[in-house]
């Protein structure tokens, strides 16, 4: 064999073994974990999920990798026969910087895959989406840059489950189904009925006090129920905080202590909202999930401090 040719494969091979090396190298030390809020749920709940990358500060990045599908980050949601579920939320388009990044980066938010509510026509209304019963695991990877090199950073898989609701919960689901022809526009000169959605949302939690789907009416009907019913700043802030007590286990209440921080911010009251967190903490006691709401939200809080947002003039 020409010895130029031998030389020459030798060097690819070489340098196929490094890049493996280095590959395998960053898959062992960076780690991308996905988790879902629960490991069961059951049709039309709202299912969460929080994404972390831990970098050790050994290893440094290019660049801030950017944890959001469309750009650095990938994500499928499988049954366990491998049928993919469909994403559904939106691409979203951010400006890539080579600004610091903290040693684990964080994303708490909606689980944007699944299908759309029946009927059809609604099918454009993304809060009717929803997982069909069955098995379900994660899996994700997102794309680094190491002096001008690419790696794919793999994360394990996640399991849950999606079940179908029976009983009184059957029976609530079907009650929340009647929700989307008051909130769907099915053409642009229609006119919502904020007062029916405002009235069905207090009728529904009173009808069904201890369903799962009161956190999606909340949802889907604050809004009309606020602007039917107003309210004062400090009442909006007694009413989230009652919802949270009551229902600890919901992880959408990150968006509503993310309501109560910006009532608190209105009223420039800083310490006011820490004696809230404070009464939540005791009241509601050991909760692994309003644990992970209060820490998200206490990084909102400290990025809002930082921002002097309750700074008064």
């Amino acid at each position: 064999m020409n010895i130029k040719l031998i030389t020459f494969l030798l060097f690819i091979f070489t340098i196929t073994k490094i890049n493996a090396q280095d590959s395998n190298y960053f898959n062992d030390n960076i780690k991308l974990l996905i988790s879902t809020d629960k490991k069961s749920y059951l049709e039309s709940e709202r299912i969460w999920q929080e994404i972390k990358l831990i970098i050790p500060k050994n290893i440094k990045l290019d660049y801030k990798p950017i944890l959001a599908i469309g750009h650095d980050f990938t994500q499928e949601v499988l049954s366990m026969s491998n049928k993919q579920v469909p994403y559904s939320g939106a691409i979203y388009h951010v400006i890539r910087n080579k600004e610091d990044y903290p040693d684990t980066l964080r994303i708490f938010d909606v689980l944007d895959f699944g299908y759309f509510e029946e009927p059809s026509k609604y099918s454009m209304y993304l809060g009717s989406l929803y997982i069909i019963a069955d098995k379900y695991k994660i899996n994700a990877s997102v794309d680094i840059s190491v002096n001008g090199k690419k790696y794919k950073i793999k994360s394990e898989t996640w399991e849950f489950e999606v079940s179908k609701p029976e009983g009184d919960e059957a029976i609530a689901r079907e009650k929340y189904r009647e929700l989307f022809p008051m909130i769907v526009k099915l053409s642009p000169n229609e006119e919502r009925d904020t007062k029916k959605i405002a009235d069905f949302m207090l009728n529904f939690m009173e009808q069904f006090p201890n369903s799962v789907y009161i956190d999606q009416v909340l949802i889907n009907g604050s809004y009309s129920y606020f602007e039917n019913y107003p309210k004062s700043i400090d009442e909006e802030i007694e009413f989230w905080k009652a919802v949270i007590l009551k229902y600890p286990n919901f992880a959408s209440n990150y968006r509503r202590m993310n309501r109560i921080l910006s009532c608190y911010i209105y009223k420039k009251d800083q310490y006011g909202f820490l004696e809230l967190v404070n009464e939540l903490e005791n009241k509601i006691g050991s909760n692994e999930t309003f644990t992970k709401v209060l820490f998200y939200t206490m990084r909102n809080y400290e990025r809002e401090l930082k921002n002097n947002k309750f700074k008064k003039g």
